[in-house]
């Protein structure tokens, strides 16, 4: 194992907290980030574009929920997640014969495929926790297939005030520990690392093309989808 997939699985740790229970957490919280919004983006724009026996790469799967029910949805489909936190790998369990998990360190990703062979990806909830996410989507950019589509769902840089109130959190308690009160403003840190600007920007300069995009839940999270250029 390389130091820097070390280095990456250190700060995950540091963010995440109790492994554990961040992985129950991403359990937990499947439902609000593949909701019914995604589904129809899904079915609309994605879907149609797929072959009969599509490859779909899901970058940071935690526990790889979305892969174990693409496949459950769409049997045709083989699905891979790609994934490096050891507490995130030991809560995928049991997988379904078409879907995979690869270990791999997404600040500096060499995924198992070929130029050109993967029909869709989709990274949810991980570029925030990226220093620089410019290395993840020059690799998606080389492994998609021209025009295929990419879906991104992910915090977004906010005011302060806001996402406190979207967090339901008050730094000005008094009883609040020094603990607590230094983790949240660690987390908005690294919540509003990169604005929907700023996503637009990088990824129009790793050559992918935005279709649309668009703020949700006060402004905290973005989704985007993009099309590697014919």
């Amino acid at each position: 194992m390389s130091e820097k997939i070390k280095q990456t699985q250190s700060m995950l740790a540091r963010h995440h907290g109790n492994g554990e229970e961040f992985a129950q957490l991403m359990e937990d919280s499947y439902a609000s980030r593949f909701n019914e919004q995604f589904w129809q983006i899904w079915e609309q724009h994605i879907l149609p574009l797929l072959p009969e026996a599509p490859v779909v790469v899901d970058l940071g799967t935690g526990p790889a929920t979305f892969i174990k029910n693409l496949v459950a949805k769409y049997p045709a489909i083989n699905a891979y997640g790609v994934e490096c936190a050891p507490y995130m790998l030991h809560a995928v369990g049991e997988l379904p014969e078409n879907a995979k998990v690869i270990e791999a360190d997404l600040q500096d990703p060499h995924l198992p495929f070929d130029d050109n062979s993967v029909d869709a990806a989709i990274a949810s909830v991980v570029v925030h926790e990226m220093h620089q996410p410019v290395r993840m989507f020059r690799e998606i950019f080389r492994i998609l297939k021209p025009a295929t589509r990419f879906y991104i769902y992910d915090w977004v840089r906010a005011p302060l005030e806001s996402y406190l109130q979207f967090m339901d959190r008050n730094p000005f308690d008094e009883t609040l520990s020094l603990e607590s009160l230094e983790d949240l403003f660690v987390h908005f840190i690294e919540h509003n690392r990169f604005s929907l600007d700023d996503l637009v920007f990088m990824l129009n300069n790793t050559g992918f093309n935005v279709l649309d995009s668009a703020l949700q839940n006060q402004g905290q999270h973005a989704w985007l989808l993009v099309e590697k250029p014919q």
